[in-house]
């Protein structure tokens, strides 16, 4: 298998590792809005895959993704803006395209929130930030004090690029979960589709977030139902109304009793998926982190891609 990596940061340095480790040839990318460079390097290539974070509304990540589509080139993403503000323009090609850690990082929640119009969807509810789990695990007594926590996410590679304190991560982070809620939404098909632009957002000072992060049992959850079942907080970074249907961001109380059996302690993300007919489903495991990325975007996508292929 001969690969591109288009952007060397976090995640490309992890799955140059992954690809190396199982002798698959491949090189990087790096060259920013140059489809014409893009378009030659992808020629001689099997499988591409996109690493680059997401600083637009997804047009870069769209750029790459149809230019792959196109060429008849597999590409696999763990870039969010692009299923976030353009779902509808990658919808037809959702079988070609390795979308798994979008939402959920290795964790590889995303499957169980596809639609299903045999066996719909009643009540979804996930922990979809790893970032924003580690800190409350952290703050709430999983380390020290608040400087360890910050120093030890920075040294997992956590939050996103540049930011730097409480405030500036969780802030970030929730942009990172306004696009993963409209991905989550978006698969469940339940009531057409949203993008990050339809949420109300309500962006919480840093007394308000550090508090909320603090409180023993708290977790930050997404939750889509028709009627909101359980007890989030008045202070909800993010929420939108689709027909009957409500898709609410909050943090949640009593985490481990709304997510039970299920780990949800440091960059865990955990899911529980109610259906109509075939009940609960639920999973956790690995969200954030460079590793488990790389190497669900190698086993999962890519592998799925190229036997398909």
């Amino acid at each position: 298998m001969k690969a591109l990596i288009v952007g060397p940061g976090n995640v490309g340095q992890e799955l140059s590792k992954v690809l190396t480790n199982h002798g698959s040839e491949h090189e990087f990318f790096a060259k920013h809005n140059d489809l014409d460079s893009f378009t030659r390097s992808v020629q001689p290539v099997d499988i591409v895959f996109v690493t680059i974070s997401t600083k637009d509304k997804g047009e870069a990540e769209l750029s790459y993704l149809m230019r792959c589509i196109e060429l008849g080139r597999p590409v696999v993403t763990c870039a969010k803006g692009a299923l976030a503000w353009h779902f509808e323009t990658l919808k037809p090609h959702l079988g070609t395209i390795g979308f798994t850690t979008t939402v959920g990082g290795g964790s590889e929640i995303l499957p169980l929130a596809v639609g299903n119009a045999s066996d719909p969807i009643t009540n979804l509810r996930a922990i979809q930030n790893g970032t924003v789990n580690f800190l409350c695990w952290g703050l709430q007594g999983g380390m020290e004090d608040e400087a360890s926590v910050l120093t030890e996410a920075q040294r997992r590679k956590l939050p996103e690029p540049g930011a730097i304190g409480l405030k500036k991560i969780f802030d970030s982070e929730s942009r990172d979960m306004w696009m993963k809620a409209s991905i989550t939404y978006n698969m469940t098909g339940l009531n057409g589709t949203v993008s990050p632009d339809n949420f109300n957002v309500s962006l919480m000072e840093e007394g308000v977030i550090r508090n909320l992060l603090r409180k023993p049992g708290n977790r930050f959850a997404l939750e889509i139902r028709e009627e909101p079942k359980f007890s989030f907080f008045s202070d909800e970074p993010f929420s939108l109304r689709r027909g009957s249907w409500h898709v609410l961001g909050s943090f949640v109380q009593d985490a481990h009793n709304v997510f039970p059996g299920l780990s949800i302690h440091e960059e865990s993300n955990a899911i529980i998926v109610e259906r109509r007919l075939s009940g609960t489903n639920k999973k956790s495991g690995l969200g954030a982190g460079s590793k488990p990325t790389a190497e669900t975007m190698f086993f999962v996508d890519a592998k799925r891609l190229l036997k398909a292929d």
